[in-house]
């Protein structure tokens, strides 16, 4: 009996970092292409310049040229959980993807990300996104679990990170690639 032949893939590769520093947004432009079929975004220490607003993400097919910003270009849904509560959201036409609700300047512990999309090079069907986003509320621990839908079949090769409004005071996005 012969064993099959796995090819499991051999790691993940930084492919690009941004450090934000009072930022409108952080954009990774030609970095995704079709030498890898999945990327993860790791967000560390994300903390907004004003106080309630919310991270958010857009994608684009042109290498950042200009974002999808349609209506009804994205459908997102997550789930949220804190000390106290939990709840559900289901957005279905919406210019963005909301990656975690209300964000803190407050002296709180900023936020986390890790978010996760899969053959974004490949045309001809919906490109989809995994992420989870962790932070400290008015002094509750919160735990975002998401899912997201870029309607366009389309390539995507950027995204854009930003505040729904002001700044993203700090943090550090990284980029990888798995590697087949």
């Amino acid at each position: 009996m012969t064993s099959p032949s796995l090819n499991y893939p051999t790691g993940w590769v930084l492919l690009d970092q941004k450090v934000a520093s009072n930022s409108a947004s952080i954009n990774f432009t030609n970095v995704i292409t079709s030498a890898y079929s999945q990327y993860c975004v790791i967000g560390y220490n994300i903390q907004p310049t004003t106080n309630g607003f919310y991270l958010c993400m857009r994608t684009s097919s042109n290498n950042g040229v200009s974002y999808d910003v349609g209506a009804s270009d994205y459908t997102y849904a997550y789930r949220v959980q804190d000390n106290a509560a939990f709840a559900l959201a289901n957005i279905l036409n919406n210019n963005l993807i909301d990656l975690g609700g209300v964000l803190s300047n407050a002296g709180l512990r900023p936020d986390d990300l890790i978010l996760y999309f899969f053959n974004p090079s490949t045309a001809g069907f919906n490109k989809q996104f995994q992420y989870s986003q962790f932070g400290v509320r008015a002094g509750s621990w919160t735990n975002f679990w998401g899912g997201a839908l870029r309607k366009s079949t389309a390539i995507v090769n950027a995204i854009q990170f930003f505040m729904n409004s002001g700044n993203l005071a700090t943090g550090t996005f990284s980029l990888y690639g798995l590697e087949p």
